[in-house]
């Protein structure tokens, strides 16, 4: 099954893949910004999070994009058997409650349960019109260049409309909370007009640096915050 699912899934997932790794996702990106910039272009990117991904899989979706994906009826049957009939209850103290079955999500912790929600995503790729989807895990990356910002808030914002409309169609939710958005300007560029791209009427405001992945990148790419 691994080496099949290898086969199906984007290039841009770094996460949960023999022979990927954070340093490939970092290292793509990076060079596609230094690329942009040395053209005195600008290349916006929202970083995403997966409100609790692995737990609000849908179990109907999962089969249906098993199937979709040339999946045959008898692996099909083995996944839906391993997902289903599994129940849970909370324990405080002595006391415990009813038993409840649990209707979505994939084990923590299990080795299927990665290569389940890398299926489940995998389409997402496809939802977007402008924008180049990267993802590590179920972090989630937007990136689109242009030598004008305005057309980056205008077809970053156009996109956010479709990844709403997928993730609505998909069951899945962002974490605001950990959303961010940057814009990576050449050296000589005014900073003086910030951009705010909208997310279901929530609003992103433009950072001047993010942490990704453990490295602290700022909008002009100088590592200054991150060697402080």
């Amino acid at each position: 099954m691994c080496t099949y699912v290898e086969k199906i899934l984007s290039i841009y997932q770094c996460g949960f893949r023999k022979n990927y790794s954070s340093q490939h996702c970092l290292i793509v990106m990076l060079e596609k910004w230094k690329l942009c910039l040395d053209k005195q272009g600008s290349t916006g990117v929202l970083i995403t999070d997966l409100s609790k991904a692995f737990d609000c899989l849908d179990h109907d979706l999962i089969i249906a994009k098993l199937y979709a994906y040339g999946f045959d009826y008898k692996a099909v049957k083995l996944i839906y058997d391993y997902l289903s009939c599994r129940f849970q209850r909370v324990r405080i103290n002595s006391s415990y409650s009813s038993w409840k079955e649990i209707l979505k999500g994939v084990p923590q912790g299990s080795i299927l349960g990665p290569l389940l929600f890398s299926i489940y995503i995998n389409d997402m790729n496809k939802a977007f019109s402008h924008s180049t989807v990267y993802h590590f895990a179920d972090d989630t990356n937007l990136l689109y260049s242009n030598k004008n910002p305005k057309i980056i808030k205008k077809k970053m914002n156009q996109d956010l409309k479709f990844l709403f409309d997928w993730l609505c169609a998909n069951r899945l939710s962002l974490n605001v909370a950990k959303t961010e958005f940057i814009i990576f300007h050449p050296p000589k560029m005014s900073l003086n007009d910030r951009i705010v791209l909208t997310l279901n009427r929530t609003k992103i405001f433009e950072s001047r640096k993010l942490k990704y992945l453990g490295l602290i990148i700022d909008d002009r790419l100088s590592w200054k915050f991150h060697i402080m």
